[in-house]
């Protein structure tokens, strides 16, 4: 059996293994010697945390999965929000663990747009734009008179009719988090459930430990680590990372 996942933008951060970097290099050229410096990346440091290093050395092994298609990475628009303003690094080269990926889109459990105008993008898709509409909006409103305002505004698809109805759900995984900061991992992991998927992969230790461990709430779709991920799938020997530590790369290198 396929598990798909709902993937959060901090293993999408992760995944870029690689950074930008320069290296002074003499080329022979016919009669003459050329030194110049050459742009290319090598492989970024690992963390000193030893749990979060395993992390980021799991990713390849479930890069390998979804390219098998044993394993299907999902995203949403909140998701792809996250990632907006986030400095693209080395993506599309070798340090890139997730380059080759083609992510199966799911629907954010309220979809944004319909109830936020605004043609300012930038605030639209910054961080602080998506945590006050969580708390200022999902988190506060009378979901009953908002579907009684809506059920004549057929342009907003039953899926977040349904979950508007049961937005009490959103508020139940929210009463146990113990920091603002993860009220969109709290949104991620409503969307992840809503629609039917098997886990929410996240490399937030805090965040799955607080949810599975601290809670009473039953999660239908748990919020797991991608080493976790590998041992429920089976795997017991990691896939090596791409970037040969200390290795110098051209920017004309793929590989």
């Amino acid at each position: 059996m396929r598990l798909r996942v709902l993937v959060d933008r901090n293993l999408e951060s992760h995944a870029l293994t690689a950074e930008g970097a320069i290296q002074s290099q003499t080329l022979n050229w016919g009669p003459y010697t050329i030194t110049g410096d050459v742009h290319g990346y090598r492989a970024k440091k690992l963390p000193t945390s030893k749990w979060l290093r395993q992390q980021i050395e799991s990713l390849p092994t479930l890069a390998r999965l979804v390219a098998e298609n044993k394993l299907a990475f999902c995203t949403s628009s909140e998701i792809r929000f996250e990632a907006f303003n986030a400095a693209p690094g080395c993506q599309g080269s070798a340090g890139d663990l997730f380059r080759s990926i083609d992510y199966e889109h799911v629907p954010s459990a309220v979809e944004r747009s319909y109830f936020w105008k605004t043609i300012d993008t930038g605030v639209y898709a910054s961080g602080e734009g998506q945590v006050n509409w969580y708390k200022r909006f999902l988190l506060k409103v009378d979901e009953h008179q908002l579907l009684e305002q809506l059920r004549d505004y057929d342009a907003l698809p039953e899926f977040d009719k349904e979950n508007l109805s049961n937005l009490s759900r959103l508020r139940d995984i929210c009463k146990y988090l113990d920091t603002e900061d993860h009220i969109r991992d709290a949104f991620h992991l409503w969307t992840a459930e809503v629609n039917g998927l098997d886990y929410f992969l996240t490399a937030d230790k805090r965040f799955i430990n607080k949810m599975t461990l601290s809670t009473p709430l039953d999660l239908p779709t748990p919020p797991i680590s991608p080493a976790s991920l590998v041992d429920i799938c089976g795997i017991k020997e990691l896939d090596p990372m791409p970037i040969a530590s200390g290795r110098f790369y051209s920017q004309f290198e793929s590989d």
